[in-house]
């Protein structure tokens, strides 16, 4: 089931990712085990904001590395080092996303 989610969250079917994370059935931020990408990772690499919004949702964990190391946030810049259209509204919510993480984090 885990690596159906993965496939859900690249294929940007957020119906069927929001199923899957209401029925409990997998853990949001399950790591593929080759990569190391998580859905928030997945969802970096499309610059999609609407997914990233919805894992967050589901306490998705922003500063999950994969196996090169990498986070959503530098996925992202990566895009924009590429030449990549529509990443800065992508990292305008995830340091969004972070800065609330961090907000309503307990001492």
């Amino acid at each position: 089931m885990s690596e159906l989610f993965l496939l859900a969250v690249r294929a940007q079917k957020y119906e069927l990712v929001a199923k899957i994370l209401k029925a409990g059935v997998v853990d949001v931020n399950f790591q593929d085990e080759v990569t190391g990408r998580a859905a928030i990772h997945e969802a970096a690499l499309n610059l999609d904001c609407e997914m990233i919004a919805l894992l967050a949702s589901y306490q998705a964990e922003l500063d999950l590395r994969d196996a090169l190391g990498f986070s959503a946030f530098n996925h992202v810049v990566d895009a924009y080092d590429e030449g990549e259209v529509g990443f800065f509204p992508v990292i305008d919510l995830l340091r969004s996303l972070d800065s609330d993480h961090r907000t309503n984090m307990k001492p």
